[in-house]
């Protein structure tokens, strides 16, 4: 038995695991895409400062948002949990705010909320996976090329009309031993596998988030139906009294 009957347990492991799942993976995967980035302008300048400034900060607000909200639905899991181990309904005996948390319309809309923030969290793996891919096929493709390169230099110059469509940079695309050091001797895809990881165990967390609030919703519906059932009973018994009590004043 659990120390605590009026507390969701498991919404609470469900909501520590996508919080540290999304922290985790917002900061590690920031870090790979910053040094992809740098790999890349190595190779030649056509990405500025301010996108890895951008991402980072993007991947700021969606940690923010997305913690705010699992911490939004965990306080309703536990207002709405507490109303049912207490065998009350949350129309009736509890204070204005607990009953406005625990109502079966409340949790209805924190899983649409949450189903919302499901799909855009897909959204963000498969972001997550198409980078770990391409990174993957850009460092075999480099770490191949890296074995020919000893004291030689190549010359890319076949690609400035190209490059410099997507850079108004001076573009060197001269590959050397400097360049080798830089691009061949670093190695991100670590960051890459690990906020993939990461971004898994957050979906995770969501599903089984997702999967107590619908016990929840389920729980609370049929409680409320249950004391409907019992007040109809109690009116009946009234009806009946009232009937019986009228029938003897005829007699």
């Amino acid at each position: 038995m659990p120390l605590c009957p009026k507390l969701p347990w498991a919404s609470i492991a469900s909501v520590l695991v996508a919080i540290s799942g999304c922290v985790m993976f917002c900061a590690i995967f920031a870090d790979g895409i910053e040094g992809f980035l740098f790999q890349i302008n190595t190779m030649a300048p056509v990405i500025g400062p301010e996108v890895t400034a951008t991402i980072r900060l993007v991947l700021v607000y969606l940690a923010l948002v997305f913690c705010g909200a699992f911490l939004l639905f965990l306080v309703v899991a536990v207002f709405a949990t507490k109303a049912i181990a207490s065998q009350s309904s949350p129309e009736n005996r509890l204070p204005l705010y607990h009953r406005i948390l625990s109502h079966r319309s409340t949790v209805a809309l924190i899983m649409m909320v949450a189903h919302t923030l499901l799909i855009l969290w897909l959204v963000v793996f498969c972001v997550c996976a198409m980078a770990l891919i391409l990174y993957v096929v850009f460092w075999f493709g480099m770490h191949q090329f890296c074995a020919f390169v000893d004291t030689q230099c190549f010359d890319f110059a076949v690609l400035v009309p190209i490059v410099k469509k997507l850079s108004r940079n001076k573009i060197d695309l001269v590959f050397c031993q400097e360049k080798k050091k830089a691009i061949c001797d670093t190695n991100y895809l670590g960051e890459f596998i690990v906020s993939f990881l990461c971004s898994v165990m957050a979906l995770l967390g969501i599903v089984y988030l997702l999967m107590c609030m619908s016990a929840n919703y389920s729980r609370l519906s049929a409680m409320i139906s249950k004391q409907k059932g019992k007040h109809y009973v109690m009116n009946m018994g009234t009806l009946e009294s009232d009937s019986i009590i009228v029938q003897s004043m005829d007699k």
